[in-house]
């Protein structure tokens, strides 16, 4: 990724933007199987997103670049094979770095364990170095973990490895995503418009990153949309000045 990136600035209509960078975006459950007497390990992978390109949208919820042809294990062999649950597993909206083409959408799995076991949830590394975006694109998400013991209302960050947990225990694995390619205000509205039906972008990004101002029956209101991107134009070139 670093490699690809140096080379933007004598290539630049050939490069992608920042890709999600990792081996995994998952965790690890490790335990003693109460039904089996038999120790087990499954690694809950989920994918993340590619970088936008010069012509087209990154990857969403994809393995990584130094993967090759590795997939997920189906939900059913999992829980076939060990005492979970996944109980989603999907892209995550409004994750994908805003761009002319958009960044490849992290991925969330929801899981929680029914039995004792321990947790390997260690925090993504990308953090202070997002997966970043090219000619005016906006740079993706590291990804996160988090957790919820039995009782909590709320899931909480972690970063850990090993750590005991009792049954029922809840676990979310946000996946990182992709960088955008290029300005998002020159992105197709027809595009973001279809990126809002397929849930991939919610309205408010539209208009806020994108400046698309959809209807109710998510039609395009193209005066709307001409107005707001001026001035969101107008507000960056102030900014601009203001730094200069």
């Amino acid at each position: 990724d670093t490699i690809v990136a140096a080379l933007e600035p004598a290539v630049p209509e050939r490069i992608p933007a920042g890709h999600f960078g990792l081996m995994s975006a998952g965790g690890v459950f490790f335990g003693m199987n109460p039904k089996s007497k038999r120790r087990f390990v499954v690694s809950v992978t989920s994918g993340g997103g590619w970088g936008g390109r010069p012509f087209e949208d990154g990857e969403p919820a994809s393995v990584t670049v130094c993967q090759g042809d590795v997939r997920n294990s189906s939900i059913e062999e999992m829980e076939m094979k060990a005492p979970i649950i996944i109980d989603s597993r999907a892209v995550r909206k409004d994750s994908g770095g805003p761009g002319k083409f958009r960044g490849g959408l992290g991925s969330v799995m929801r899981v929680h364990n029914l039995a004792e076991g321990r947790w390997n949830l260690e925090r993504p590394r990308r953090q202070n170095c997002p997966p970043w975006g090219i000619g005016g694109g906006a740079p993706g998400e590291a990804g996160q973990k988090y957790m919820r013991m039995q009782g909590e209302a709320e899931f909480k960050e972690v970063d850990v490895s090993r750590y005991p947990v009792d049954p029922q225990t809840e676990v979310l694995i946000h996946g990182g995503s992709g960088g955008g390619w290029g300005d998002p205000l020159a992105r197709d509205p027809e595009r973001v418009r279809w990126d809002v039906i397929e849930d991939y972008v919610s309205a408010d990004s539209a208009r806020k990153h994108y400046g698309v101002v959809l209807r109710d029956d998510l039609s395009i209101d193209a005066n709307a949309t001409m107005k707001l991107r001026g001035e969101l134009e107008r507000s960056r070139s102030g900014a601009t000045q203001a730094t200069i």
